[in-house]
């Protein structure tokens, strides 16, 4: 699968800062992605990606 775009990474970075502004994210949350919390081979989606 192919990276996220640029648009997308700031999409994602403005929706986290929203959610940490409003108080529904905590300001020291730690983000991980779906491939990092599935056993490996589990599903397919763009974690090499997302994690440069």
């Amino acid at each position: 699968m192919a990276s996220p775009n640029e648009k997308a990474s700031n999409a994602i970075r403005s929706l986290i800062d929203c959610g940490v502004k409003s108080g529904h994210v905590k300001e020291n949350y730690y983000l991980i992605t779906h491939r990092q919390s599935q056993r490996p081979g589990y599903t397919e989606c763009p974690g090499d990606g997302a994690l440069g």
